[in-house]
């Protein structure tokens, strides 16, 4: 009887164990690229940075090889899945050649890479950028390029504003490997942007124009950076940019 008891009592406490370990998964499976630890999030952080990179080295190739100008530049891709680029998909600019497509063989040569789950926050999924590599025309930046007005996103001047690259939502512990693999700056926190980093989601197709900034200036570590990772103010969550042209 004695050994009945055991072996019950022994059942009993597996079973509490399985239970408790599925009650952690389930919990964990919700939470997007929340929970990582930090060697994971460094990896990503540098999958992140490293596409960015990749994306601004084929703009530059296709710029002194190619002759493209700021407007040429075409990020577009079979974004519908029809087996051709065309004016149904996105980042279509019409001005353009495919020797100025960053994901053209006669172009950038890039394959178009979409944002990776693992990377986001699972919080923000309702959001119209949430998994988007959003590549926008219409936000500048104090200090960079030619530009050092703090007005620069209402002057009424297009030719400040920077090509960016986007990766929005992310999680908060990637975009903290983000700023200090980017800035050297390891301070545990990420900047805060009180402004609207875009106004707008239009995606770049050739055209410029004033809307928004990134303003990290209370973040001197940040000063003239063409990249890094931000909490938004007004638009929550945490967001990595690379300035793909400084204009």
């Amino acid at each position: 009887m004695r050994y009945e008891q055991g072996n019950a009592l022994f059942l009993i406490l597996i079973a509490v164990a399985l239970f408790a370990a599925l009650s952690y998964a389930v919990t964990n499976s919700g939470r997007g690229g929340t929970g990582i630890d930090r060697e994971e999030a460094s990896i990503a952080a540098a999958e992140i940075v490293q596409m960015a990179a990749q994306i601004e080295q084929a703009i530059m190739r296709m710029q002194i090889i190619n002759g493209c100008s700021d407007t040429d530049i075409s990020f577009a891709y079979d974004s519908d899945s029809d087996g051709d680029v065309d004016s149904d998909d996105d980042y279509w600019n019409d001005g353009s050649g495919t020797e100025c497509y960053v994901f053209d063989p006669n172009g950038g040569g890039l394959t178009y890479q979409a944002a990776s789950l693992k990377w986001l926050d699972g919080l923000n999924s309702a959001e119209d950028l949430y998994g988007d590599v959003f590549v926008h025309s219409r936000t500048c930046i104090q200090n960079m390029g030619s530009n050092d007005v703090a007005a620069c996103h209402t002057d009424g001047i297009s030719s400040n504003t920077e090509l960016i690259l986007f990766i929005p939502y992310l999680s908060e512990e990637i975009c903290t490997e983000i700023v200090r693999q980017t800035i050297g700056f390891d301070s545990g926190n990420v900047p805060v942007d009180p402004a609207d980093a875009w106004f707008s989601t239009v995606k770049f197709s050739g055209s410029y124009g004033d809307g928004a900034r990134i303003n990290l200036n209370a973040s001197p570590n940040f000063l003239s950076s063409n990249a890094g990772c931000f909490e938004g103010s007004d638009i929550s969550g945490y967001h990595f940019y690379h300035v793909l042209i400084a204009r």
